[in-house]
């Protein structure tokens, strides 16, 4: 994962995806 304050698309939804999953 990078360390950008802002995450890049990919990250984005992968963590999106994660909080889904995780809720």
């Amino acid at each position: 994962m990078s360390m950008n304050s802002e995450p890049t698309p990919a990250e984005a939804f992968f963590l999106e995806g994660n909080r889904l999953l995780a809720a």
